[in-house]
């Protein structure tokens, strides 16, 4: 199964979630996926707290190390990234991600958390 993309937008909070599911075993997976987030970013176009749900999608590694490759350049464009991961696989290929592209990714394990984490983000900002 091809990996399905939603979203959904809180203006109130700024918040983009994201919520992948499927199985990303080819470049054409992750090139669809890439596009798609760019296309939802760009669309909201300001900065925006990002949140990526994987806790229902799998990877083969050079899809993953391909989409890590493509989405580095949305970075600049998020207020910071917030991955909601369940499983220690998932876990640690977020880390490797993170230190690949020489950013943090906040590992939360769930939506709820994902949240809380944000507004103890906006906290230290201030």
């Amino acid at each position: 199964m091809p990996v399905e993309t939603s979203f959904e937008y809180d203006e109130f909070r700024n918040t983009l979630y994201v919520k992948l599911v499927g199985n990303m075993s080819s470049i054409e997976d992750a090139e669809g996926i890439y596009r798609a987030v760019k296309t939802k970013q760009g669309e909201i176009g300001k900065k925006c707290w990002f949140i990526s749900d994987v806790t229902d999608m799998t990877s083969k590694s050079a899809p993953a190390i391909h989409y890590s490759k493509l989405s580095s350049v949305l970075y600049g464009s998020r207020l910071a990234t917030i991955t909601i991961a369940k499983s220690l696989i998932q876990k640690t290929g977020m880390k490797l991600v993170g230190t690949f592209r020489r950013e943090i990714i906040h590992l939360v394990s769930s939506r709820e958390e994902a949240i809380e984490k944000i507004e103890k983000l906006k906290q230290d900002i201030k």
